[in-house]
């Protein structure tokens, strides 16, 4: 990513702090400050503290969280990632607000019916939490299915989306 500069932030909310990275292409990173992806991108891209190209993210994140804001739209930028990965995290950007679909579903759209386990394994790595709705997806069964920052953040975020 050459000429490319970051800038990131670190805010607090009710679900603890969170990290945003950002360049000027896009959101690229939001994630639990204590994510061990977080060290490795300070550590590479040495990102510039403060945002200035979303900066309405924060509280619109913040307000989202409190039950009193629905989701903006903000251009995401992945940085992370394998082809298939993205394919799959572009995906779960079509799932509509408040919505829900399955690893099943979301193999069946990005057209490799044979790959749910791999969809699942994209999914769970999820570099951008919230934005790009990884909690939106549940099993076949109807079971939840996982959540890499837990099952009591999972329940919550749909719960946020079902109420504001």
């Amino acid at each position: 990513m050459p000429n490319q500069s970051f800038y990131f932030e670190k805010i607090k909310t009710n679900i603890g702090i969170i990290y945003i990275l950002e360049c000027q292409k896009g959101i690229c990173f939001i994630a639990p400050a204590n994510d061990p992806r977080v060290k490795k991108i300070q550590l590479e891209l040495s990102p510039q503290e403060g945002l200035i190209y979303y900066t309405k993210i924060k509280k619109n994140l913040i307000q989202f969280l409190k039950k009193k804001e629905k989701l903006i739209k903000f251009p995401i930028y992945f940085i992370l990632g394998s082809v298939f990965q993205i394919s799959v995290w572009k995906q779960l950007l079509k799932i509509p607000y408040g919505s829900i679909s399955t690893y099943s579903l979301v193999a069946e759209k990005i057209q490799n019916l044979k790959a749910v386990r791999a969809v699942g394994t994209a999914i769970g790595k999820n570099p951008i939490m919230i934005y790009v709705p990884c909690h939106r997806v549940i099993a076949k069964s109807g079971s939840l299915g996982g959540y890499a920052y837990g099952m009591l953040m999972k329940h919550k975020i749909l719960d946020i989306e079902k109420s504001v």
